[in-house]
């Protein structure tokens, strides 16, 4: 009797593994199961009863490419699910933005509205003054790019002032700035800023 390969594959969401398995099973009747596993509990199944034979090269061909589209078409399922979650989950706050800024190599941060009007509660240190007219200058240029030509909308970038790096972002009706000390070494600061940027604005 004619049983195809199986199929294993996995999706990872933040340290949680979602193992899927696919397999054809003749008992009680002839049909394919994909199973979805978290930590070895079941989450999702999905049962396709099989109706073609299982006599010919031709049953066998079309049983083996059932039961890689429906491993496929789960996986693709849970990957367009986790994907959905890692996008709503990147919503800009101003508080990861001010953690960042605390830290011992950063001079502060910065945000402006579209027109390059700084938007700070505090006063601006002498350190973050000149980081500070910069940023309000490339605002300023980065929007009137956005609106008068095709480069389309900023999402990050970066550049220098003074003794400073200033990394840039845009959020939502928002540019957001991160001043950093050129002499630390700032690269995972870098990478935390730009972690905090949403996705598809």
């Amino acid at each position: 009797m004619y049983t195809p390969t199986g199929k294993l594959g996995k999706v990872v969401w933040e340290k949680k593994e979602f193992q899927i398995q696919t397999e054809f099973l003749h008992r009680p009747r002839p049909h394919i199961v994909t199973t979805v596993f978290v930590g070895g509990e079941v989450v999702h199944k999905v049962d396709f009863p099989w109706v073609g034979g299982l006599e010919t090269d031709e049953d066998k061909r079309a049983l083996d490419r059932q039961l890689v589209l429906q491993h496929r078409e789960t996986t693709e399922h849970l990957e367009a699910k986790v994907r959905k979650k890692a996008e709503t989950k990147r919503i800009f706050e101003i508080e990861d933005l001010q953690r960042l800024a605390a830290d011992s190599n950063a001079a502060g941060y910065l945000t402006a509205n579209p027109d390059g009007v700084l938007q700070m509660e505090d006063e601006l240190s002498e350190e973050l003054k000149e980081a500070a007219f910069l940023f309000s200058e490339l605002v300023v240029l980065l929007s009137f790019l956005e609106k008068n030509t095709k480069l389309g909308r900023f999402r990050k970038g970066e550049g220098t002032s003074g003794h400073s790096r200033l990394f840039l972002g845009q959020a939502p009706e928002l540019f957001v700035g991160l001043a950093v000390r050129q002499a630390a070494k700032t690269d995972s600061l870098k990478e935390e800023f730009e972690k905090l940027l949403p996705l598809g604005i």
